[in-house]
């Protein structure tokens, strides 16, 4: 009994101890949280995007002869200002001369053959002309005779038929008056007469046929005539084909032979030069220890008005910039300088290097200044919202719980939330749509004994959903969700 009593003992105890262990330390650590509270205010809300990136020209020449030959007469010097059309250099080559020459002449033996081919088609039409003219006189005249030789052995057979009647006829009256030797001729003669008579009908036929064909232009003489014509004509084709390509080959060879003049194909600076007089030209390029590489451009020519900034913007921001949207830019090589200007394109195809994507922006200046090189570095930031009049809180206030948004107001010292709906927001500032008022108190801190001061964004538990501060809960953070 004894030993069961001090079991109990025992328990007591531990349960005291234990019970004032979780009190004490409850109420220690109740005592040692302190809120750091912001107001709600009005005002101006700018949204930014910023980006980082180079400095490029939008106007600029590689001056790369295409010719071969020696570099004279250089005139040009970096830093120099040129107009287009004006002359950089020479280059001597007399082989384009005699290039040129041998092209000219055989555009004038092009044109000489055109002026032949042509001749014998002036020919060949007025032989085919008279061919045709002259067939059918002809073909009408042999027409007509063979009409007339028919009814001439017609004829003859008609007078040869009328003698052996009349023969017939005396023989009846008086017997014997015809022997028979002669009526036997006159018969032979009618004979011969029909036969005639047949090949007279067969030539009118043929010459019929003849006259027919003339007319129609499809007799054998007028269809040589016309082959003769066709195939002059082919040749004056192939020949006027042989003049244009001559002149064409004859002003190439020209403008290749005034490319020795080399000018400059636009208005700007002299920003490289890697020839210099005496240099061969080639199609290796400059032979001479001037030129940086074998494949640089002889001069280099930039108008440096044209300068643009191209940034690179993150995927989660780019659907945000627009064009004409305004931007401030300063330069990693120029302090103390910012230089402002308008969003002029956005690239639609981006960019992904190491998981990351990124879209260029191409940012003009409102007004260059000297200072601003090509390819020196650029950091832009970009004006994507300004609202005016806005419910402003500090961005530390405002936390997620699943899809919603809501701050923490204090009611007798402890916090209490309330459900708000967010506009925009930029890295310190959000909006608030509705949920606040102007001048109200929101938690923007929570600072505790034990650890250090930390913002009011800090991830916590609350019935089994997760809590997250406004600058770690949004994609992207403040200002990258918008």
């Amino acid at each position: 009994m004894k030993k069961r009593r001090i079991i109990i003992l025992i328990v007591i105890i531990l349960l005291i101890g234990a019970g004032s262990y979780y009190y004490f330390r409850l109420h220690k650590k109740t005592a040692a949280v302190t809120y750091q509270t912001g107001e709600v205010t009005k005002g101006t809300l700018v949204s930014t995007v910023t980006g980082s990136g180079n400095i490029t020209v939008s106007a600029s020449a590689d001056v790369s002869p295409n010719i071969s030959g020696t570099v004279a007469d250089l005139k040009a010097n970096v830093g120099d200002q040129v107009k287009a059309g004006q002359t950089l250099f020479a280059i001597t080559n007399a082989d384009l001369d005699v290039s040129v020459s041998k092209a000219y002449t055989a555009l004038l033996q092009a044109k000489q053959k055109l002026t032949q081919a042509q001749s014998d088609l002036t020919t060949a039409n007025q032989n085919y002309s008279d061919l045709k003219e002259n067939a059918a006189a002809q073909a009408q005249l042999a027409y007509d005779q063979a009409q007339q030789n028919l009814a001439q052995a017609k004829y003859q057979l008609e007078l040869d038929q009328d003698t052996l009647d009349k023969y017939a006829d005396e023989n009846e009256k008086t017997a014997g008056t015809h022997t028979a030797v002669e009526i036997n001729l006159i018969k032979q003669k009618i004979v011969v007469d029909k036969t005639t008579i047949t090949s007279k009908e067969s030539d009118v036929v043929s010459a019929k046929t003849d006259l027919a064909e003339a007319k129609a232009g499809t007799s054998p003489e007028i269809t040589t005539a016309k082959s003769q014509v066709e195939s002059t004509q082919i040749s004056v084709q192939a020949t006027e084909n042989d003049v244009k390509s001559a002149e064409l080959d004859y002003e190439n060879q020209k403008e290749t032979a005034n490319e020795r003049t080399v000018s400059a194909p636009i208005d700007g600076t002299v920003t490289a030069v890697n020839v210099a007089n005496g240099d061969e030209l080639g199609n290796s390029g400059s032979s001479s220890a001037s030129s940086s590489s074998s494949g640089s451009a002889a001069i280099v020519i930039q108008d440096l008005n044209s300068l643009k900034a191209i940034v690179s913007i993150n995927e989660v921001d780019i659907a945000s910039i627009k064009v004409d949207q305004k931007a401030s830019m300063t330069f990693d090589a120029v302090s103390d300088l910012t230089l402002t200007g308008k969003v002029e394109k956005v690239d639609t195809v981006g960019t992904s290097e190491q998981g990351v994507v990124t879209y260029s922006a191409t940012i003009g200046f409102d007004a260059l200044d000297s200072k601003i090189k090509p390819e020196m570095s650029v950091n832009a930031t970009i004006t994507t919202d300004v609202k005016q009049d806005a419910l402003i809180v500090s961005s530390s206030a405002v936390k997620t719980q699943g899809e919603a948004y809501y701050v923490e107001i204090l009611e007798n010292g402890a916090p209490v939330q309330r459900t708000v709906e967010i506009g925009v927001s930029n890295d310190t500032q959000t909006e608030i749509i509705s949920g606040l008022s102007e001048g109200d108190s929101v938690v923007t801190q929570t600072i505790t004994a034990d650890q250090t001061s930390t913002a009011s964004s800090t991830n916590s538990s609350n019935n089994s959903r997760s809590e997250q501060g406004f600058g770690e809960g949004l994609v992207g953070g403040p200002g990258g969700m918008f």
